[in-house]
């Protein structure tokens, strides 16, 4: 990963990062602070790809949960006689 101080973000340096940004380099580039990582700078297309892989996601996760649920309304359900009987099926469907 490419990494550039804080400080360093002025002249040269800056226009050098911005370059590679406006290139639409996919790896972002730490920012550094004293060694250590205060942000990220990542180029534009590479923020919309990740917005999107985010909202497919997300639509992905929700039609899960929408077909389970759907699945364990469908199951009948039956009442248990005795706790033992629902505890032996929960082991069982382990």
């Amino acid at each position: 990963m490419r990494t550039t101080n804080v400080s360093k973000l002025r002249g040269a340096e800056a226009s050098r990062v911005f370059e590679l940004l406006k290139a639409g380099s996919d790896e972002p580039i730490a920012v550094l602070s004293s060694s250590e990582i205060i942000g990220y700078l990542v180029s534009s297309a590479a923020w919309d790809a990740l917005g999107a892989e985010i909202k497919r996601l997300k639509a992905q996760s929700r039609e899960l949960y929408e077909d389970l649920l759907q699945a364990a309304e469908d199951q009948p359900s039956e009442p248990f006689e005795n706790i033992e009987d629902l505890i032996a099926d929960l082991n069982a469907a382990v």
